[in-house]
């Protein structure tokens, strides 16, 4: 009884309770859960935040990008401005052993090329050819050619590859299947013409269901935009998997890299066909489990260069000669990097207003600008730098043509092993043959060609060109807009250009002697640096005057020889003569120096001139006893400066004749 009784005055007690403090029992039991669910999810996004699906060890990404990023969007690509992580996943794909992968296959390697032709003329197929749909291949060439095959897997056998139908003809080298695709993708490609946009537009739409103006003037729209599209993008994704990880990675690069891997040379035409920019950004983009890497190209020329370093058997010079032959890129073409700082000599003439000593006016005085240290000169001099208060350090605009850049790989990038040395001399061979290193004619009209380096230097630096308002500016202060668009101003930068090339070829001269290179590779090098010095007129320079004066020169370009030996340069000034006898004719011999190179100076015991004649020599033996013979002039002459560092400031007897 007592226990009933309790029960039921509990029962009686909890019916009293009111009914407000039940809700804000209910209400605080809500509350508590929610800041449950937020704490999860917070928790699920710090978790999210740290441990993303690709994790960055290396290099951040954005790091790695070129400062302009919106010029990816050109090609293409789906990066923007502001996207500096991008994520890369593999496609939807039809496998190995789908029947579509099967049927595509066996119509490109079909060589009748008849199936193909059908295919491209119905219109319902071709959709196996689309941009967007991928076939999974293995990487081996050899399971799809029944004859023997000696190509080489892309990456290795053990990569699987998600390839368009593009990428597939890429891959096998199918360059007649090739060239139908062009005709199908010129026909997606080419725009209506306002004639026919008007037809369209005037013509009475069907019968059909009725639906608002907006939905059929949307409908319209929607339906012309994609006829205006491309039947496929040059610049479409390719995948590959496994590559560097057997546990599994992705590699997303486009189909100018798969060309240059696959080191198919036919299908640049076709690409350019195509609307591919070979100038043009790229990016390959590498995924693993625990980062993301990302590399950056600005041009061919640096995917190359990429692929020199696993590949140094690629052939440069096929692939360049197959962009100019097209008209894909010029011969003379430079791209610019900015600017960048010189190392060179100012010269100042030396008059009665800036010279006391009287026995040196009308001579040069000249003091080396450095990058990282004041510029000094000896006292005698300084009257005639004091117009100049600050250091001038010469600041121009860095712009490089494709051997060059290649060049520089070679130099200071492989200049341990040397392993493309062989790709980079065939490239300079087939740049001779073109006609690269010819002086344009704008040059050889002065007179600046036959003076020494340093000056030549010097007045390219300290030219000056007219500029906007009439004002006289440094041609190295212009933009380079207002440069590349001048054909006068064009024309000094590709002899700057030339002039790099060649410090660049005795630096790697240098290095391959230092290499202990065989004895035919050095004589090769040394004869190409005597043909360019012959077709770029830089020949009387460094035959005219003394090592100390090609020092100089060669030490004051931006790709400079900072520690060029007497050897090398003796062993070019010894066989100029010998290589100019046996591969050049008398006419052309005389043509590649000026009047003024062929006087004979006669001196006494004293140094004194005693007879001059301007009389040039007639037959290949006087040129060559002239040449071994000819004692050179000493433009600038040391200047001992005991009260500062700088000891190569002097001053120049230009005109005078010397020893070394």
């Amino acid at each position: 009884m007592a226990t009933s009784n309790n029960s039921s005055s509990c029962q009686q007690a909890s019916q009293g309770r009111p009914q407000s403090h039940l809700t804000e029992i209910r209400q605080q039991i809500k509350h508590e859960v929610e800041q449950i669910k937020e704490a999860k999810t917070k928790m699920h996004d710090r978790v999210r935040r740290v441990r993303h699906p690709v994790f960055r060890d290396l290099n951040p990404v954005d790091q790695l990008l070129p400062p302009a990023c919106e010029d990816f969007l050109d090609n293409g690509l789906v990066l923007d401005a502001i996207e500096t992580h991008p994520t890369v996943a593999l496609p939807e794909y039809f496998s190995f052993n789908s029947a579509e992968t099967s049927t595509l296959l066996s119509i490109l390697l079909d060589s009748n090329h008849t199936r193909m032709t059908r295919l491209l003329n119905r219109v319902h197929l071709r959709a196996m050819l689309r941009d967007d749909r991928y076939y999974q291949i293995l990487d081996d060439p050899q399971l799809y050619f029944r004859s023997k095959c000696t190509d080489l897997p892309c990456f290795h056998n053990r990569v699987v590859l998600y390839l368009t139908s593009i990428g597939v003809l890429i891959y096998l080298k199918q360059t007649t299947a090739l060239s139908l695709l062009v005709r199908v993708h010129s026909k997606g490609v080419l725009p209506r013409t306002p004639k026919m946009i008007n037809r369209r537009e005037n013509r009475q739409p069907r019968q059909g269901q009725p639906q608002s103006d907006f939905a059929s003037a949307k409908a319209y729209e929607k339906k012309k935009a994609e006829k205006m599209l491309p039947f496929f993008n040059v610049y479409a994704f390719q995948y590959a998997t496994y590559v560097y990880c057997y546990e599994g990675d992705i590699f997303r690069f486009q189909l100018d890299y798969l060309m240059v891997r696959r080191e198919y040379q036919d299908a640049v035409p076709i690409m350019l066909d195509m609307g591919w920019l070979p100038n043009s950004p790229s990016v390959l983009l590498y995924r693993r489990r625990y980062y993301q890497y990302m590399t950056p190209f600005l041009d061919w020329v640096d995917m190359i260069r990429y692929h020199l370093r696993t590949n140094p058997t690629i052939s440069i010079t096929g692939f360049y000669e197959r962009l100019i032959d097209i008209g894909g890129v010029d011969v003379d073409d430079l791209r610019y990097f900015g600017r960048s700082m010189l190392e060179c000599v100012e010269l100042r003439k030396l008059t009665k207003a800036n010279c006391k000593e009287k026995q040196l006016r009308g001579l040069y005085a000249g003091r080396r600008v450095y990058k990282d240290r004041d510029a000094r000169c000896p006292a005698v001099f300084a009257d005639a730098f004091k117009q100049h208060q600050g250091v001038i350090r010469p600041v121009l605009p860095h712009a490089c043509s494709p051997l060059r850049r290649f060049l520089v790989h070679l130099n200071y990038y492989d200049r341990d092993n040397m392993r493309s040395l062989a790709q980079v001399l065939a490239l300079v061979d087939s740049m001779l043959k073109m006609e690269f290193f010819t002086m344009h004619p704008i040059c050889s009209c002065t007179d600046i060609w036959q003076e020494p380096l340093v000056f030549q230097i010097y007045d390219f630096v300290y030219s000056m060109r007219q500029g906007t308002g009439n004002a006289m500016v440094y041609l190295r202060n212009q933009p380079w807009e207002e440069i590349s668009s001048s054909e006068d101003s064009l024309a000094w930068y590709q002899r700057w250009d030339v002039f790099n090339c060649i410090c660049l070829l005795f630096s790697i001269a240098q290095n391959a002697i230092q290499c202990d290179q065989d004895e035919s590779t050095i004589e090769r090098i040394v004869d190409q640096l005597i043909e360019v010095l012959c077709c770029s007129k830089f020949l009387e320079s460094f035959v005219a005057y003394s090592y100390f004066d090609v020092y100089l020169g060669l030490t004051s370009a931006v790709n400079s020889v900072p520690n060029i030996s007497l050897s090398v340069l003796m062993r070019v000034l010894r066989t100029t003569p010998f290589h100019l006898a046996a591969n050049s004719t008398v006419i052309c011999i005389l043509g590649t120096f000026s009047d003024r190179f062929w006087r004979n100076t006669v001196k006494d015991s004293h140094g004194r001139i005693v007879s001059e004649s301007d009389k040039s020599p007639r037959s290949m033996e006087e040129i060559s006893q002239f040449l071994i013979n000819r004692s050179r002039r000493c433009c600038v002459q040391k200047v001992p400066v005991p009260d500062t560092i700088d000891s190569k400031s002097g001053m120049s007897a230009m005109g005078s004749t010397g020893a070394v």
